[in-house]
């Protein structure tokens, strides 16, 4: 845990706090095949990547200003319910699932490389969605901007 005590009189504001902040905190499990789940406030393509140099994968969900995403990712209006848009690089995947009615959620993963859609149920969810939900245990379940960094197997 790190606790946040705001800007530093002397250093002034830190760019790309969070992105450090998840290094450090994982830093004891690099090297060792995990997943990190993170929530929108930590997820960022450049940050996915380093963990993913360092044998660690990340799957969190974003925000939808984030430059990786193509207006088509987050176009709500024109969107069909429970329709799903992926997006890959060598490396990573980003997807925006509409969950409801002008309401689309937008993730990241370096876990994931294929369009997998759980077929079975009438909500046609992504793999890596389910995956998000199982293993964010108190990320995105509060209204706390920090959010939890949980490690998974």
């Amino acid at each position: 845990m790190q606790i946040y005590a705001g800007k530093d009189p002397v250093k002034g504001r830190e760019t790309n706090q969070s992105s450090r902040v998840v290094e450090d905190l994982v830093k004891e499990l690099e090297n060792n095949d995990r997943n990190i789940t993170c929530d929108n406030c930590f997820t960022r393509l450049v940050l996915a990547r380093k963990l993913l140099s360092k044998k660690t994968t990340l799957v969190g969900t974003t925000r939808k200003n984030r430059v990786e995403f193509l207006s088509a990712f987050t176009n709500e209006k024109e969107r069909k319910v429970n329709s799903t848009i992926f997006g890959f690089q060598k490396d990573s995947m980003i997807l925006s699932y509409d969950l409801k009615k002008n309401y689309v959620v937008t993730l990241m993963s370096t876990m994931y490389s294929q369009p997998s859609v759980d077929s079975k149920g009438a909500e046609k969810k992504p793999e890596v969605i389910t995956c998000y939900n199982k293993t964010k245990g108190g990320v995105d379940d509060s209204k706390v901007a920090y959010g939890y960094i949980l490690q998974h197997d």
